[in-house]
């Protein structure tokens, strides 16, 4: 898979080595597992772990978090970031909370890639969702 902007479904096994590879070739790569995580305060708090938050999140309003994530991610100053999704529940029919996160995780791709957005220094990010799809 090369890279591209956007959220993509992918087994978990084929994650590793094709995130290793990125980061190679100088794609800013973070690992969020979320284990069994599907309620939004949780699902927050470990992207705030692992993925930089500016201002750092309490993990109680998907909007702050999404301001927040953008933020952080755009502070980077990268042109490429790949973030893996690691846990079931993101690639087996999400819903609730799950799928809220994946709605806000697309808006702040979408927002980064913007001349506008950015000011114009757009980025691309790449969102992997690894389980068994």
């Amino acid at each position: 898979m090369e890279f591209a902007a956007g959220i993509y479904g992918m087994k978990a096994a084929e994650a590793g080595p094709l995130l290793s590879a990125w980061g190679e070739s100088g794609v800013r790569v973070f690992e969020v597992e979320t284990g069994g995580a599907t309620e939004k305060t949780a699902i927050i708090q470990a992207f705030a772990k692992v993925v930089p938050t500016d201002p750092p999140t309490s993990g109680r309003s998907w909007d702050g978090f999404s301001d927040s994530l953008w933020e952080g991610l755009f502070q980077l100053g990268e042109t490429r970031v790949a973030i893996a999704l690691r846990g079931e529940c993101w690639v087996n029919q999400p819903c609730g909370d799950v799928q809220t996160a994946l709605d806000v995780l697309q808006g702040v791709v979408t927002l980064l890639e913007d001349e506008k957005a950015t000011g114009g220094r757009p980025m691309s990010v790449c969102i992997l969702l690894c389980g068994d799809v």
